[in-house]
């Protein structure tokens, strides 16, 4: 299934609520309440398997990110890639040396 993301966007202006489906955060969430009340995972083991390190990390990173959206940057990046790729193997070009140096 392909998510429309605008849709979502415009439902959320609008203040209705978007489907289950478009919100795969909510179904992980469902679905660890469905293995608790099921018995598969007591209270303790589900609450012993979270990783509070990630869940703080990617925390951390949601703010830095709504705040670089906020302040311009995404649409700033984007405007210098489309003045400066004026052919899609420059884009590739540059995609691919992004990936390779932002790669561990």
């Amino acid at each position: 299934m392909i998510l429309d993301f605008q849709e979502d966007e415009g439902l959320r202006e609008e203040g209705r609520l978007i489907p289950v489906s478009h919100r795969p955060h909510g179904c992980g969430i469902i679905g660890a309440s469905l293995m608790i009340a099921f018995r598969v995972l007591t209270m303790d083991e589900a609450i012993r398997s979270v990783n509070h390190e990630t869940l703080i990390l990617l925390f951390g990173m949601m703010i830095v990110v709504a705040n670089l959206r906020l302040s311009g940057f995404f649409a700033m990046v984007s405007a210098w890639v489309v003045e400066h790729t004026h052919h899609p193997l420059a884009l590739l070009t540059l995609w691919i040396g992004v990936l390779i140096l932002g790669s561990p």
